[in-house]
C-alpha cells in the first residue's frame, strides 16, 4: 500500500511542467508524457505484490496495461482485475491476459503496439525479451526488468532504439 501512495504522490509532483534553464530568449520546459501500452509480465514469486507495483506504476503514469501473470500464479493475478474494477478504473486501462510465457509472453513482447515492457524474472528471460523487442520495434521500445542475480535483487533498465540502421541497446545496472 505504501508504494501505491508513493507512486500517486510522485506522479502529482512530476505532472507539473518545469522550466529548464534561463537562457535569454529561450523557454525550455521539461514534462512527462505516457509512452503507450505497457506489457506487464509478472513473476510467480510474490505474485500479488510485485504485479501490483508494476501495474500501478504503469497506470499512474498514464499508460494502459496488458497484464500477463506467471502461469503458475494466474489465479492470484486475477485478483488485480477485481481490485481495479472495485476502485472504478475505466474499462480498457487494465487488461488481464493469462497464458504460457512462451506463447503469451512472446506475443506481447513481439506485438508492434506495445511501447513499454515491465518484467520481473531471470536475467536470461530479460535478455530474451530485450532481443525480441529490438527486432519488432524499429522506433524503439523500453523494457524495464528486474533480474535475480545472487546475492541481491538488482534492477536492470534497458532501452532499445533503432536509428539510422543502427541498433542501440542501452542498459543500466547499479552495482550492489
Amino acid at each position: 500500500i505504501d508504494f501505491l501512495e508513493y507512486y500517486a504522490r510522485d506522479m502529482l509532483r512530476l505532472s507539473v511542467p518545469r522550466r529548464m534553464g534561463r537562457a535569454p530568449g529561450e523557454h525550455n520546459v521539461l514534462f512527462y508524457q505516457p509512452k503507450g501500452v505497457a506489457a506487464v509480465i509478472a513473476p510467480w514469486n510474490f505474485p500479488f505484490a510485485i504485479a501490483m507495483g508494476m501495474v500501478s506504476a504503469a497506470i499512474v503514469t498514464g499508460n494502459p496495461v496488458v497484464f500477463k501473470p506467471s502461469s503458475l500464479s494466474s489465479a492470484i493475478g486475477y485478483n488485480l482485475v477485481e481490485i481495479f474494477k472495485e476502485v472504478g478504473l475505466p474499462a480498457g486501462v487494465f487488461n488481464y491476459c493469462p497464458g504460457q510465457s512462451s506463447v503469451m509472453g512472446d506475443y506481447l513482447v513481439e506485438h508492434p503496439d506495445i511501447s513499454l515492457i515491465c518484467f520481473t524474472g531471470s536475467m536470461d528471460v530479460g535478455l530474451h525479451i530485450v532481443e525480441k523487442a529490438a527486432k519488432v520495434q524499429p522506433a524503439g521500445v523500453t523494457a524495464v526488468a528486474t533480474a535475480v542475480r545472487p546475492p541481491a535483487i538488482s534492477p536492470y533498465v534497458f532501452s532499445v532504439r533503432r536509428e539510422g540502421g543502427e541498433l542501440t541497446v542501452s542498459g543500466f545496472y547499479p552495482d550492489a
